[in-house]
């Protein structure tokens, strides 16, 4: 989960023919703050959304990156090592293909450097375009060399596309990660004397979190899945408990009486993924919402209880469909990750590290 749908928005905002520049890392070697797909966004005004490295290059970019895009999209590559482990050539070197920054991250990366105008269509806008609307992962290939006449620096091409390149003669002759930690590829085809590098990768929705209980507890989590980018949803049957808290942070709040607790179905029918939290207070509402959780078809990939492990035992006694036998597996009680303290901070900041921990399939 990154900054794609902030920058994305930001774009749809700006008035028409407005121009901004998109940096994207394509390509690490060595250790770097952030990985490939990472994003930012330059407006004009020197305004920036997303970060492509840990701050220690945003600043430079912002300066340059209208002036590196004048002539189109552009390649560039920045080293990261201190400046003891840099060579004299590199560290003297300060052309456009490469610059040396004596940070101490000891690592390569390749950020490529697009304008984008706002009153053109684009395949990277109908891409993430696809993404908002159907929260399916869409693939996307954006090339970042090519000495071809038919495809440019820049060029973003959709799967459609990308598939059709073996039949025009184009062969895939390499394929790697783009880096050490990423799950996206760097493709090579070649044909004849050309050859074509491109990134590719597949954006993904945002991470759905359900949290049952509007409770003053609830904020906090509530604040720290906003900052991971999370959509957020709060459901209770308590119409006052909501209305008491809607507004104090970016979430949409759904009141369900415990008597329609089944149209809460139609939120596990989204295809992006699904982490659930169950924090109601209350037994009986726990159980219904548990109950909910089980019956899920699209099983949600976390479901956290928050109590004591008898608490949760004790509801899964009382929960009798059996479904409790089959989804277990997806349960995390009592919710949270060991990381000591008892205020609703410390709760949430526990409940989120537990919900990015197993999204990512990571181990404490």
């Amino acid at each position: 989960m990154n900054h794609l749908f902030d920058i994305f928005d930001t774009l749809e905002q700006l008035p028409p023919n407005s121009e901004a520049v998109l940096a994207t890392v394509v390509s690490v070697e060595g250790s770097a703050y952030r990985q490939p797909g990472a994003r930012m966004l330059i407006l004009a005004d020197g305004q920036s959304i997303g970060m492509v490295s840990g701050g220690c290059l945003e600043k430079h970019l912002v300066q340059r990156a209208f002036w590196l895009t004048r002539a189109g999209a552009t390649l560039k590559t920045y080293h990261t090592a201190t400046d003891s482990q840099l060579s004299q050539d590199e560290v003297a070197d300060d052309s456009d293909e490469q610059e040396g920054f004596g940070l101490g991250c000891q690592g390569v990366i390749q950020v490529l450097f697009e304008r984008l105008v706002l009153n053109e269509q684009s395949v990277l806008f109908a891409c993430f375009q696809r993404l908002k609307q159907t929260k399916q992962p869409q693939t996307l290939a954006t090339v970042i060399t090519s000495n071809s006449d038919h495809f440019v620096v820049g060029q973003h091409l959709p799967l459609t596309q990308l598939s059709q390149l073996g039949q025009q003669d184009w062969q895939l002759v390499n394929q790697v990660a783009a880096s050490r930690k990423s799950r996206f590829k760097l493709h090579v085809y070649q044909k004849q004397a050309q050859q074509l590098s491109l990134f590719v990768e597949t954006l993904q929705p945002p991470l759905q979190l359900l949290i049952f209980g509007a409770g003053q507890d609830c904020l906090p989590l509530m604040t720290m899945a906003n900052l991971q980018g999370w959509q957020v949803t709060v459901i209770d049957s308590r119409l006052d408990v909501i209305a008491r808290y809607r507004g104090q942070a970016h979430a949409n709040f759904v009141q369900i009486a415990l008597e329609q607790a089944e149209s809460v179905q139609t939120f596990f029918e989204s295809p992006q993924p699904t982490a659930v939290v169950i924090m109601t207070h209350s037994l009986s509402q726990d159980r219904v919402w548990l109950s909910q959780a089980f019956k899920a078809q699209n099983s949600p990939f976390f479901i956290g209880q928050l109590g004591p492990t008898y608490r949760t035992e004790q509801l899964l006694s009382e929960i009798d469909d059996g479904y409790q036998l089959v989804k277990s597996a997806n349960l995390f009680y009592p919710v949270g990750l060991a990381l000591g303290g008892d205020t609703p901070e410390a709760v949430a900041l526990s409940i989120t590290a537990q919900i990015q921990q197993v999204y990512h399939e990571r181990h404490a």
